[in-house]
């Protein structure tokens, strides 16, 4: 059994959608029940509900599961209890690459031009206010925006190895095998 949670917002049911496919086991845990339902409807097993802070309702959605794929609210500032209240691996696949060298990627893939242009964090800004984004949520993506800029992205590209059994997925492979199921 594998637990999804955040299993009610766009990457779960996404990731839901994969395994399914895949004819894995799926445990759905999100906040509402208001998600059965629909989650029932594209395969999955069991959905629990509870709160990521409340200790009942995480042990209910992780007893016996084989695996937890974690997908923390969006910019929550509990962000790291929630993760600490579960086992936890930081994945990184292959090494880091920048949208440039993602639309590159693609590009060549496809077999025609595409580029990316950075937006300076200001602009972001300014669009995510205007959009309605709440200062919290603008206020800690940008440090992550700003950190990723100064840092990069850091982890080790050996977890995901390790854990899979096999070497990561690389982006130009991933290009050019969605590149040919669209042809």
């Amino acid at each position: 059994m594998i637990l999804i949670t955040g299993a009610g917002g766009k990457t779960g049911k996404a990731v839901i959608k994969a395994l399914v496919a895949r004819g894995a086991p799926v445990r759905a845990f999100v906040r509402s029940s208001a998600h059965e339902a629909a989650l029932t409807a594209t395969g999955v097993r069991e959905v629990v509900a509870g709160a990521m802070d409340d200790a009942d309702s995480v042990s209910r959605a992780v007893r016996g599961a084989d695996a937890v794929y974690h997908i923390s609210p969006n910019v929550s500032p509990y962000e790291a209890a929630f993760a600490m209240a579960l086992a936890t691996y930081e994945l990184v696949g292959t090494p880091p690459l920048d949208q440039i060298e993602i639309a590159e990627a693609f590009g060549r893939a496809l077999n025609k031009p595409i580029r990316a242009e950075a937006e300076t964090i200001e602009a972001w800004q300014y669009r995510a206010h205007s959009a309605g984004m709440d200062d919290h949520q603008r206020e800690t993506l940008t440090k992550m925006f700003r950190a990723y800029a100064r840092d990069g992205l850091k982890g080790n590209p050996n977890v995901l190895g390790w854990l899979l059994g096999r070497p990561p997925t690389s982006l130009a492979s991933f290009a050019a095998r969605t590149a040919a199921a669209q042809a």
